[in-house]
């Protein structure tokens, strides 16, 4: 009767190293679920930013042509009394300031727009 009853409690028993790492598994898996759906909204938030960031290298390809096609120059008057600005022509000179006030422009633009629209695209 002993020997039945040592079978039958050795038949229900698990040993506890099995146990944990049952246990283990099921804790593993779970994160294993959890990093695969984190995975997801990483690969969706990547690819909505590679969207935005083709979208503005357009928009700013676009600007360039614009402004490439339809650059005007503005003659900045020289110091008082000479007509000339010191170091170079007042026409070399207003085309470097205007080239530095559009390239200003320009990355204006681009902080306005990618901020608009990551916080538009992301959630």
């Amino acid at each position: 009767m002993d020997e039945f009853r040592a079978r039958a409690k050795a038949q229900n028993f698990t040993p506890q190293v099995v146990q944990n790492m049952a246990d283990e598994n099921i804790v593993l898996r779970k994160a294993l679920t959890k990093i695969k759906a984190d995975l997801a909204a990483e690969r969706e938030r990547v690819h909505a930013l590679v969207r935005a960031a083709t979208e503005l290298s357009l928009e700013l390809e676009q600007t360039r042509e614009e402004l490439a096609a339809g650059l005007q120059v503005t003659r900045l008057p020289g110091p008082r009394g000479t007509g000339r600005t010191p170091g170079g022509s007042s026409a070399h000179s207003a085309l470097l300031l205007s080239v530095e006030l559009l390239n200003r422009a320009l990355q204006r633009q681009r902080l306005h727009a990618a901020t608009f629209h990551s916080s538009h695209i992301l959630p």
